[in-house]
């Protein structure tokens, strides 16, 4: 396992959230050098969504879209227009299942208390900071987006760091140059 549970179940702060920065395949300059939540693409994508539907031209032309054709042109996996969409369909349906009965137990919210790629690879990026969300993205940003202050969920650690082990990333990122390097 990549990471270590440091908390039960507790109450996170949505405003204090990161998403996880991947050197090389996160283009920062789309995250406005910003990887905080309430910055996100997420939020701007279910924002999207909302008014306009699945318009795949307004999809693909969003920051989300374009950090997705990046991550496509970079070699990772699952970037397709159908896997695009299908993930935006599962998205919303967290969005809507959450605006009408409300957040559940917090058991698929995972945070990180430092940011992956600090504490593994000894990144030192400018604006990589803070808690980052390890699992529940869009049910953080879902939150967020429908005035949710807080969500249940643990708090973990890495489980080696500085330890430079790939782990479950070496498969999903291999053959992208300077990932795994400080």
């Amino acid at each position: 396992m990549e990471i270590k549970y440091i908390s039960k179940t507790i109450s996170i702060n949505l405003e204090k959230l990161h998403l996880r920065y991947v050197p090389q395949v996160e283009p920062l300059h789309l995250y406005n050098n910003d990887m905080s939540l309430k910055n996100s693409p997420h939020l701007e994508m279910l924002h999207l969504i909302g008014m306009y539907g699945f318009d795949w031209d307004r999809i693909e032309n969003s920051r989300y879209g374009q950090i997705l054709q990046h991550k496509h042109i970079m070699g990772v996996g699952g970037y397709e227009k159908k896997d695009i969409l299908d993930n935006l369909s599962k998205a919303w349906r967290t969005h809507s299942s959450i605006a009408t009965r409300g957040l559940r137990d917090g058991k698929k919210v995972i945070v990180l208390n430092k940011p992956f790629w600090k504490t593994r690879f000894g990144h030192k990026e400018k604006g990589i900071k803070g808690m980052e969300i390890w699992k529940g993205v869009w049910i953080c940003a879902a939150a967020y987006y429908l005035g949710i202050k807080e969500v249940k969920g643990r708090i973990a650690k890495d489980a080696y760091p500085g330890s430079k082990i790939k782990g479950t990333f070496e498969e999903m990122y291999k053959g992208i140059e300077g990932i795994f390097d400080e």
